[in-house]
């Protein structure tokens, strides 16, 4: 099951800011990798009014152009005007949001800052349990932690709905039990639930902006709107014309 394979990636994630803050890693992290927290943030505040602005590409694209990419409780008009309410209640005041988010020392710690899915290779131990090592350490450092689960190099931000919705707020207590189990900080694993939730929304916003603007990120970026029409599904061969094996 992928869930198995998500969990041993937190774990192995954990483990390793764990020991670094144990000192396992060496005395020397702290000179090497300063932390930096200056500027960082989950997401620019939205006004209430700029959503009148881009939320119509949003609404164009999930229900006119690109239904089939989504389940029918999400692609009708009732769910995208809830989703807008909540987003207009969300983005003015995501300064505050992210204030709250990234506040504690023990939030910036020695992390794997691109948990990708496909930045890892999977095998069972000696007890034929799911295990994991980690590829892609170039941008390895002290960083912010719970950017390991929200952000560009968040493993959930590409992580299918069927993961997310279901088991986000299970692998956030899976990642901070194994840390403090580990050696790592004791953190409450329902207020990071919480902050997650936040940045997840943030990101979401953030993602819903980049709607026909022509800049990375945007839906049409790899696939212009006509396109879009032929598409039968989220395991369309067109989605990976330009990946390689």
């Amino acid at each position: 099951h992928a869930l198995d394979k998500y969990v041993a990636l937190y774990r192995r994630a954990a483990v390793l800011t764990a020991w670094a803050h144990a000192g396992k890693l060496g005395s020397q992290l702290a000179e090497l990798y300063p932390v930096k927290k200056d500027g960082f943030l989950i997401g620019f505040p939205v006004m209430a009014k700029a959503f009148d602005d881009f939320w119509p590409n949003l609404e164009d694209f999930v229900l006119r152009r690109a239904p089939q990419l989504f389940p029918p409780e999400i692609a009708n008009p009732s769910y995208m005007a809830q989703l807008k309410k909540e987003c207009v209640e969300i983005g003015p005041v995501l300064g505050k949001v992210n204030k709250y988010v990234i506040a504690g020392d023990d939030l910036w710690a020695f992390i794997h800052p691109n948990l990708h899915i496909d930045n890892a290779f999977f095998f069972r131990d000696a007890d034929a349990r799911q295990d994991t090592g980690l590829l892609d350490w170039g941008g390895t450092g002290k960083g912010f932690v719970l950017s390991q689960f929200i952000s560009g190099g968040g493993a959930l931000s590409l992580a299918g709905a069927e993961m997310r919705v279901a088991y986000t707020d299970a692998l956030v207590r899976c990642y901070f039990e194994t840390l403090a189990n580990f050696g790592g900080p004791r953190l409450d694993p329902v207020e990071m639930c919480l902050r997650v939730a936040l940045m997840d929304i943030a990101y979401i916003i953030g993602s819903i902006r980049l709607i026909g603007t022509d800049k990375p990120g945007d839906v049409y970026e790899y696939l212009p709107k006509e396109r879009y029409a032929d598409v039968k599904g989220l395991d369309d061969p067109v989605f990976a014309e330009d990946t390689v094996e």
